[in-house]
């Protein structure tokens, strides 16, 4: 296992660290336990790196290895497990990419527009993946004064008949605010590109007028921002901040519900800026009439306006999406190839995509400069072919929940205090409430008829332990197994 140790620097003797010869007594297990493809990518020619007690950095050289680590999240519960088997204590695990590698995919996006397409490719080195495509999923909400995201724009998003309203809804409000649309809410199932269109109207708008005042802001942000604002005394700075914009752009309005102060600042908000001439655009999973326990006055001013949806892609929509992909990653994929995908991974456009990222992970592993049916169809083997996203109900999330931390649905919903009990127990109903959108008087009933404060309180403990790796790592787990990957960021 040449190349492969844990970084002396960060190692420890004493019970806070693991020894070299521990990590590799792992490697060597996990060799033996992962299938070839997993272990090759997330583990091979990986060093390990103890960042503080209980948490190993699996440092990577390469950006889509991290992905896909994250993607698997039967790697990192396999790392977790044999961890503990080997040194006697619990562990938190997080891929990281090194700061070489950064500055290697860095060169290769700096090659100059003037030269030809054909140098381009070559000195971008045409077997690999643009790592900017890659951690297209993992891009984080930007400040008004950060960087425009150069992938969210609307040159990259492809319009069709499923879309075309929304689209043009939104390209006349980055271009004329307040002229009729207003606000535009964008609607439809997860990653169907909600969030690009939002995205994609920042970046006109400041791409044309750098000093124009655009936020963006998830509604679970806007919501803690004024929490703490209220809890602090400082309503008049959140009011300062939200309500001198041009632009106000919200995401995942939904995740307001069963907030009434907070519905209400945004009521307020919305009908000042509106009476300023701002525009306001938001995005949600459902209609707002579809909106449970939003308050009728926010309602009413939502319906006010233009509302959008976005819907599944068509066959030839997922087509031109996936050579626009594979264009911007400079790889050679047949038509063949990516008839294939399309057919079998267009319930939307984020498993399109995700599909499309495992091949061409595949693709240079193997060290294939292009891209045939062959090949797909051995990197997309097993993976359960394209279905309509179904709801979670919270039968899914029990089974799931219960599954995971290897306890009964009995303990899971009774009344055990035993931190073994009630950890999962808070988890289910945070994954109940932030990911499945379920009521707390409904989130209450599931576990035993557990008042409306007993549940908020496992909510928001839960949601204040998100910072904290072996906590993300569970939540991450839990939402990939519940088939919401992407659901929490």
């Amino acid at each position: 296992m040449a190349n492969q140790g844990l970084d002396r620097t960060d190692a420890s003797s004493g019970g806070n660290g693991i020894t070299s010869e521990q990590w590799t007594d792992c490697l060597a297990v996990l060799q033996k336990e992962l299938p070839g493809f997993s272990y090759g990518i997330c583990l091979r020619d990986s060093r390990a790196r103890v960042a503080a007690p209980g948490h190993l950095e699996v440092v990577v050289s390469l950006p889509y290895a991290a992905t896909l680590a994250r993607e698997r999240t039967e790697v990192a519960a396999a790392v977790r497990r044999v961890l503990a088997e080997i040194t006697g204590r619990a562990w938190s695990v997080e891929w990281i990419v090194n700061e070489e590698a950064r500055e290697s995919t860095a060169a290769e996006r700096n090659v100059p527009a003037d030269v030809p397409a054909a140098a381009r490719r070559k000195r971008a080195n045409v077997g690999r993946m643009n790592p900017d495509f890659v951690h297209a999923a993992a891009r984080e909400a930007v400040s008004a004064n950060g960087p425009l995201d150069e992938r969210h724009t609307f040159d990259n998003f492809v319009t069709g008949p499923t879309n075309e309203l929304a689209v043009q809804a939104a390209k006349k409000v980055a271009h004329a605010p307040a002229t009729g649309f207003n606000p535009l809410i964008i609607y439809g199932d997860v990653g169907l590109g909600k969030t690009h269109l939002m995205m994609a109207v920042e970046h006109r708008v400041l791409s044309a007028n750098p000093r124009a005042r655009v936020h963006y802001v998830g509604a679970e942000q806007f919501k803690n921002e004024y929490a703490e604002a209220v809890e602090n005394r400082r309503t008049a700075n959140f009011r300062k901040k939200y309500r001198q914009l041009h632009y106000l752009l919200i995401d995942d309005i939904q995740f307001l519900i069963n907030k009434p102060g907070t519905q209400q600042e945004l009521c307020n908000t919305f009908e000042e800026l509106m009476r300023r001439g701002c525009q306001i655009v938001l995005t949600s999973d459902k209609p707002p009439k579809l909106l449970t326990e939003i308050q009728e006055r926010l309602c009413s001013r939502l319906s006010s306006g233009l509302i959008a949806d976005v819907g599944r892609p068509t066959r030839d929509m997922c087509l031109d999406i996936l050579r626009l992909r594979a264009r911007e990653s400079h790889a050679m994929v047949s038509h063949e190839a990516l008839s294939y995908i399309s057919e079998n991974f267009s319930s939307s456009v984020r498993q399109l995509e995700g599909a499309l990222v495992r091949v061409l992970a595949m693709a240079e592993a193997s060290r294939n400069s292009s891209v045939d049916l062959c090949l797909v169809r051995h990197a997309l083997q097993g993976l359960r072919a394209s279905t309509p996203t179904t709801a979670l109900t919270m039968d899914n999330i029990l089974e799931k929940v219960a599954g995971y931390f290897h306890i009964s649905l009995e303990d899971l919903t009774g009344k055990r205090r035993d931190r073994k009990y009630s950890t999962p127990r808070h988890v289910a109903m945070f994954l109940a409430y932030k990911v499945a959108s379920q009521s707390v008087n409904a989130i209450g009933e599931a576990f035993g008829g557990k008042d409306y404060s007993s549940v908020r309180h496992a909510i928001d403990r839960v949601d204040g332990l998100r910072s904290d790796a072996s906590m993300r790592v569970d939540l991450r787990a839990l939402c990939g197994l519940l088939g919401r990957d992407n659901a929490l960021g």
